[in-house]
């Protein structure tokens, strides 16, 4: 009990850091940019490496401090029950999304979210970023509209998540495939959309 309440208490700080290095880094380079900066290190970059940075720290902290809180909350709600590490590190990364779109220091108007999004998919969900990679291809051959493969790639990624869980199918690379994980693609997708529907909103203003 005494590791879960240790990993308990230092999930949102670590949540919390991953949205706000990730806000800092986004902004920090446009900051240079708009100054005349080295503009040879594209955000995406520096937001990725925010992601797994912090997402790093996550999964290692809470390791280190609760190696006997082995499941998360989540954990009731079917047999794929993901570690409290591997929980708190998913979670970092949909912080570092929301970080990367709406960033704190330059008005809540940030990024796609998409680099935040495809580094934390690659080390934790990979096939769920294959999936989103097909979909984002699919839009692309079969559709001329312009946000056609953000739409398709999300809704792939969404809908493997949804199958692994309820196939019970555990990924070999990564983490196990089930309710949270579904859970945490499906918050990471809609804050993309979010952000790009926020995009189009201000477009036609």
């Amino acid at each position: 009990m005494r590791h879960a309440t240790t990993a308990a208490a230092l999930a949102a700080p670590l949540v919390v850091l991953g949205y706000l290095v990730t806000s800092y880094a986004y902004c920090e380079v446009k900051r240079r940019q708009r100054e005349g900066g080295d503009r040879r290190l594209p955000s995406a970059t520096i937001v990725s490496i925010a992601a797994l940075l912090t997402t790093t720290i996550s999964y290692y902290a809470i390791d280190a401090v609760a190696p006997r809180a082995t499941t998360s909350a989540i954990a009731v709600f079917a047999p794929q029950a993901l570690l409290a590490w591997e929980s708190v590190a998913l979670w970092t990364g949909v912080a570092a999304v929301l970080g990367h779109t709406s960033p704190v220091w330059n008005g809540f108007r940030g990024g796609s979210g998409l680099p935040a999004a495809a580094i934390v998919a690659f080390v934790y969900l990979p096939v769920v970023l294959i999936a989103g990679a097909a979909g984002w291809f699919t839009g692309m051959l079969f559709s001329k509209k312009p946000r056609a493969p953000l739409y398709s790639a999300l809704a792939a990624a969404v809908s493997v998540a949804w199958l692994s869980w309820i196939t019970t199918w555990s990924d070999a690379w990564g983490v196990v495939l089930g309710p949270e994980s579904t859970v945490v693609t499906v918050v990471a997708a809609g804050i993309i959309v979010a952000r790009n529907q926020a995009d189009s909103a201000r477009q036609l203003v």
